[in-house]
């Protein structure tokens, strides 16, 4: 039986850097190492008496930060100066939990709508240590309101603090939902990812799969976008496949249309590859060297989709 949405697989594939397995521990730690300026510390603050943010709760990746729950967010900066820091304010944050969570009680918002809407009215009332362009981190605090948009106010564009990976969905998906009713996707259609991987990847917490050759597994998940939104995602059921068809990107893509009867899209790749994709700063220029040299598939092979494959690499 299929769920109309399975978060874990869901999390495995579209972030795959927050949940590889015990074989690629040390690799997640020297990537963390590397590159802990891309994992901020976010805090949800509210001022004291005097005014003065204090910490309330505090995420961040590979840290257990229960220990500053009423610290103020520079003491928690100094003992993380390799940290970006980004503070939400208590009652913005309860304001747009209140408003996501209506709009679904009323049936207009899935769970992943919700976590949309957070992600994009989320902005810092408060942030600290954005690198420079020397990558040296900057002391400059910046201070503005969370809601900029709706004080119609903004801050001038040399103090803006951006967001990064972890405020933001993964590259395609956030392209595709965009481009649904455009000239190149219907408004309901469907993406087949199919990932290929190797047995040693296959025990470090890959879930379902189904075999391929002796040493090759693929993993399979399928997403359905309708009016810009996500409305299902989970692992196909191929089971009823013969298997002379089941390495077939194309004919598993014709199948699934059939069967839910939307347009359905496939690409294929080595896990390798994507996870590359979904970490790279040019995620769309990786995307297209990897069809251009063969070594990942999309299908139907559209002269549409890959124009707008093309165009993604140069503007995106």
């Amino acid at each position: 039986m299929e769920l109309k949405q399975d978060w874990r697989k869901f999390h495995a594939v579209f972030h795959p850097g927050r949940r590889l397995g015990l074989s690629d521990y040390s690799k997640v730690q020297k990537k963390r190492t590397e590159n802990a300026h891309l994992s901020p510390i976010v805090v949800v603050a509210e001022r004291d008496q005097s005014g003065v943010l204090r910490c309330l709760m505090a995420y961040g990746d590979g840290l257990d930060l229960m220990e500053f729950v009423g610290a103020t967010l520079s003491e928690i900066q100094d003992q993380h100066p390799n940290r970006i820091l980004h503070a939400l304010e208590r009652g913005a944050v309860d304001q747009a939990m209140s408003r996501a969570i209506t709009g679904s009680q009323i049936g207009e918002t899935s769970f992943h709508d919700q976590v949309d809407s957070l992600r994009q009215a989320a902005v810092p009332v408060w942030s600290a240590g954005q690198l420079g362009a020397n990558g040296e981190r900057s002391s400059s605090f910046v201070s503005r309101s969370l809601f900029a948009k709706d004080a119609g106010s903004s801050p001038p564009s040399g103090e803006r603090v951006s967001w990064d990976e972890y405020a933001q969905g993964h590259f395609l998906l956030e392209a595709l939902k965009k481009a649904a009713g455009g000239s190149v996707f219907p408004r309901r259609f469907g993406l087949l990812i199919r990932l290929e991987g190797s047995l040693d990847q296959r025990a470090s917490g890959w879930g379902s799969m189904s075999m391929g050759s002796e040493s090759r597994f693929y993993r399979d998940f399928f997403v359905v976008l309708s009016q810009g939104r996500l409305d299902q995602f989970h692992a196909p059921d191929f089971t009823s496949i013969d298997a002379a068809f089941t390495h077939d990107l194309g004919y598993l893509a014709r199948s699934l249309g059939e069967k839910y009867i939307i347009p359905v899209y496939g690409l294929s790749a080595p896990v390798e590859l994507w996870n590359q994709w979904s970490s790279a700063d040019a995620p769309w220029k990786e995307l297209w060297r990897g069809l251009r040299s063969r070594k990942a598939e999309v299908s139907p092979e559209s002269p549409a989709l890959m124009l707008w494959l093309a165009w993604k690499r140069w503007t995106a």
